[in-house]
């Protein structure tokens, strides 16, 4: 059986709070997974030691650009290294549609994406991807994101991952009994409409192994660390 890990590739906000790179995390297990990849992905991958081109699948929680901006680059990167063999992409309803449009936006004149393979998941229905069987479930985020946690099942292991959202009980349902539960925390005792503060968060019992807050602005990177979470930072591997 393989040995699981996932690491930190990207785990700011948006606007970069602490220096840190946007949403970005790596699995490994047979192969090579990224959930999310936030418009600096490409960047950090490259500071980490991570080979882009040996990617072969990415889920992306939603359409936002710290979360998927990111995949225009891997594509081109992979162009111009001649890498044919397209990545898997897993995302909302409406996941091809927002590429080609964020894809036209970025680099207008460049020749159509062609390098990605895209597979929509249904809420709530557990399917196979890959070497993962994949679970979709609405949070409350900008409805116009399609916004979905996810939860990632394989190799006797179980990582989940909130995305951006406010507190809602579908974080229980992902969460329940994962070994690694990867949860946004924007501030420590307020935050942004659609997000979670801490002390909103800890009031909710979380029947997970380990909880990793990302997303972090500036004030809750301050305050860590905080008991019964820890705080994700860049370039940190944890083995599951």
């Amino acid at each position: 059986m393989a040995q699981v890990s996932l690491q930190v590739v990207g785990c700011g906000e948006a606007f970069g709070a602490g220096g840190r790179m946007q949403s970005c995390y790596l699995l490994r297990g047979n192969g090579t997974t990224l959930v999310d990849c936030g418009t600096t992905s490409l960047v950090a991958m490259r500071r980490l030691g991570v080979d882009p081109l040996a990617l072969e699948r990415i889920a992306i929680t939603h359409f936002h650009a710290d979360h998927m901006g990111g995949l225009p680059f891997l594509e081109l990167d992979r162009r111009a290294n001649g890498v044919t063999e397209p990545v898997e992409i897993l995302g909302p309803h409406g996941i091809e549609a927002a590429y080609a449009r964020l894809f036209s936006a970025m680099f207008p004149g460049s020749a159509s994406p062609d390098l990605f393979r895209f597979t929509t998941y249904a809420d709530r229905q557990p399917q196979l991807w890959g070497e993962w069987t994949v679970t979709a479930v609405p949070v409350v985020h900008q409805p116009e994101t399609h916004p979905h946690a996810l939860r990632l099942e394989g190799h006797d292991k179980v990582v989940a991952f909130s995305g951006d959202t406010a507190w809602t009980d579908a974080l229980i349902e992902i969460s329940r009994g994962a070994d690694l539960f990867v949860c946004e925390c924007v501030g420590y005792d307020q935050a942004p409409r659609y997000h979670m503060h801490w002390l909103e968060l800890s009031q909710h019992p979380l029947e997970c192994r380990r909880l990793l807050l990302t997303h972090m602005d500036r004030d809750m990177l301050q305050r860590l660390p905080v008991r019964g979470a820890e705080g994700a930072s860049e370039g940190l591997v944890v083995l599951l």
